[in-house]
C-alpha cells in the first residue's frame, strides 16, 4: 500500500495508481515520475555498448529533463544503483531535474535497472527501471522513476 506523507516542511504526495505506457518506439520510453512531484517523462535517447557497459543519455523534449544511467554489463539481468555489497553487479542512474535556472543532479542510490534481454542480431535492448533517492539527506526533493525501455544500441 502506497500513501502520502510529509518530510519537514515539503508534502509528498499519494502517487495512486499511475500506469507507465510502455508503447514507446524504439529509442523513446517513458517513466513515471513520483515523489515530491508526479508526472510522466517521455524520454527520447542514445544509447552505446562501450567495453561490456551499456550506457543511456536522454531527455523529455518538453519538460526538458535528463536521465543518464549505464550498468556493468551489456548482458542480461539486475543491476542495483546500491553499490553494495561489494562486488555486486551495479548500475548508476542520474536524475537532472531542469530549473529555470539551469539543471539539478539527483543521483539515484536506490533500485535497480534490469536488462531483460539483448538481441545481438538486431542490437536491441529490452529492460525496466526502478530507481530512487529515498533516504538521500543531500536531496532537496524525492522522486521514484519506473518504467521500462526499449533501445537499439550503437557501438
Amino acid at each position: 500500500m502506497i500513501s502520502a506523507c510529509s518530510v519537514n516542511n515539503k508534502s509528498i504526495p499519494d502517487p495512486g495508481n499511475i500506469n507507465v505506457d510502455t508503447t514507446g518506439a524504439l529509442g523513446t520510453f517513458y517513466l513515471n515520475v513520483t515523489g515530491d512531484s508526479s508526472y510522466l517523462l517521455t524520454v527520447v535517447a542514445v544509447d552505446t555498448i562501450v567495453q561490456d557497459s551499456f550506457a543511456v543519455a536522454g531527455a523529455d523534449f518538453t519538460r526538458r529533463d535528463e536521465v543518464v544511467f549505464t550498468t556493468g554489463q551489456a548482458v542480461p539481468g539486475t543491476y542495483y544503483t546500491e553499490q553494495s555489497p561489494p562486488g555486486i553487479t551495479g548500475a548508476v542512474f542520474l536524475y537532472r531535474k531542469r530549473l529555470s535556472t539551469g539543471y539539478r543532479n539527483y543521483a539515484m542510490f536506490h533500485g535497480k535497472v534490469v536488462i531483460s534481454s539483448v538481441d545481438l542480431a538486431t542490437k536491441v535492448v529490452r529492460g525496466t527501471i526502478d530507481v530512487n533517492n529515498q533516504y538521500v539527506t543531500s536531496a532537496d526533493h524525492v522522486y521514484y522513476l519506473k518504467g521500462n525501455f526499449i533501445m537499439k544500441y550503437n557501438n
